[in-house]
């Protein structure tokens, strides 16, 4: 892996490109997908040389881990938010779904719902177009997201992208509706 011009070397860039493998290795600890884990090898490296401009770098070895271990729970937390968020959505179609049965016989009632299903049907239309498909398999065909990356041929952490910019974008609207 050559990432800078020879002349550029630095303990940090030395340790790395010694220890890639073991980084790798180490950050598979916390992630399957072999996407996430070069994803989260290369923002290690760019960290940790980015640092090492400003500051002193004593250890690089265990600085390399440090950060990386670091980037890997921070990206761990971040995914545990948007699961808790998804589950939050799915649980208001619940209660949407249940207040749906409730008021079968009223006219008024069904004319509302069908006026929130229209609104959040055009919504989810003025998504961008590779959003709108991850977001239509996860929350219509309830495909998981690792099916859909195999469907459509990108990675997991693609479709949680889409899948968050989606909700965000869902959330979104509905604060400017009130």
């Amino acid at each position: 892996m050559k990432l800078l011009p020879e002349t550029s070397k630095t303990p940090v860039f030395d340790a790395f490109q010694s220890n890639t493998g073991s980084l790798r290795h180490f950050l598979r600890r916390f992630f399957e997908a072999s996407e996430d884990v070069e994803d989260l090898l290369q923002e290690t490296f760019i960290k940790t040389f980015e640092a090492e401009r400003s500051t002193e770098i004593k250890m690089p070895l265990a600085f390399l881990y440090k950060t990386a271990k670091n980037l890997a729970l921070n990206e761990l937390t971040r995914r545990n938010r948007h699961k808790t968020q998804a589950v939050a959505d799915l649980d208001s179609i619940a209660v949407f779904a249940a207040e749906r049965e409730q008021h079968e016989d009223s006219a008024a009632a069904k004319a509302a719902i069908i006026e929130r299903l229209e609104r959040a049907s055009a919504v989810v239309d003025r998504l961008p177009p590779r959003v709108r498909e991850v977001f239509l398999l996860r929350h219509v065909d309830g495909l998981k997201q690792r099916e859909i990356a195999r469907r459509l041929g990108i990675a997991e952490s693609t479709v949680e992208k889409h899948i968050a910019k989606g909700l965000a974008q869902i959330a979104l609207s509905k604060l400017n509706e009130h």
